[in-house]
């Protein structure tokens, strides 16, 4: 330290053309390393020298008796206990927290696979509905109109239920890991809700007694549905909307799986 103090002072003269350093400047250019080693050794010093100037006198180590030894034993022993406890109860918390957290990763997984194998349905009933509108609601007899639209709206009724559970497993989520890691989902979430929203439309336009402006109300609708599956480059997917889907939460999905294996 000494050197250092040396050579900082050998510096600033070379530097600065000047023969005397005040200990300020010296201070100020001192590496930061050595400031903490000397404030150490500052302390340590005035520590000494305090208690140093401590008379505790000749009996201050002396134990009176067996039973005061004993005394001394056990309250080092209380302390030391303390301290296995603490160390204790923060392995506990550390292990009980990431317990939480695979046991949420293992159930955002399961949910978010169930919501995206129900996407690619959610795609194909939007389609056909599409597909189906430029026709008229009357193109299909009525009974297999009427079977469609049934069996559609069981369809739509499942995936919403789909949805909302696995909304209320990325609340939870949101609340722990932040929303930088569910807005990776927004993209697959806003796909299947426009593809049942159109699908739903489908089901009241083929109704055979809505009115002309319902009727039309829909037929925008689908329109609209038609529009967003364009710009996603999602409306003539065909077979390539199971790996356009699974792109959509490749990030979610690798940082679901960090948490899930704890990296």
């Amino acid at each position: 330290m000494t050197s250092s103090l040396l050579i900082t002072a050998i510096k600033l003269v070379e530097e600065r053309g000047i023969v005397t350093v005040s200990v300020t400047e010296l201070w100020q250019n001192f590496p930061m390393k050595e400031k903490h080693l000397w404030a150490i050794c500052l302390v340590v010093l005035i520590g000494g020298f305090a208690v140093g100037n401590i008379d505790f006198g000749h009996k201050f180590f002396e134990v009176q008796s067996i039973h005061d030894l004993f005394e001394i034993f056990s309250s080092a022993a209380t302390v030391f206990a303390v301290f296995i406890a603490w160390r204790g109860i923060n392995a506990w918390r550390r292990q009980a927290s990431g317990q939480a957290d695979l046991e949420l990763a293992r159930r955002l997984a399961v949910g978010a696979l169930a919501v995206k194998e129900s996407a690619v349905p959610a795609w194909v009933d939007a389609k056909f509905s599409i597909n189906q509108f430029p026709f008229g609601a009357q193109s299909l007899n009525p009974p297999l109109m009427e079977s469609i639209r049934v069996s559609m709206g069981a369809r739509i009724k499942s995936r919403e239920q789909s949805r909302l559970e696995f909304g209320a497993l990325l609340q939870e989520a949101k609340a722990i890991w932040g929303s930088a890691f569910t807005d990776k989902y927004n993209q697959l979430i806003e796909l299947c809700v426009i593809c049942d929203r159109c699908a739903q439309d489908f089901i009241s336009w083929a109704d055979p007694n809505v009115g002309p402006n319902v009727y039309l109300k829909h037929q925008m609708n689908m329109q609209q549905a038609e529009d967003y599956l364009r710009d996603s480059n999602c409306l003539d997917a065909g077979g390539e909307i199971g790996k356009i889907i699974k792109k959509m939460t490749e990030d979610a999905d690798a940082e679901l799986e960090r948490h899930m294996l704890r990296k």
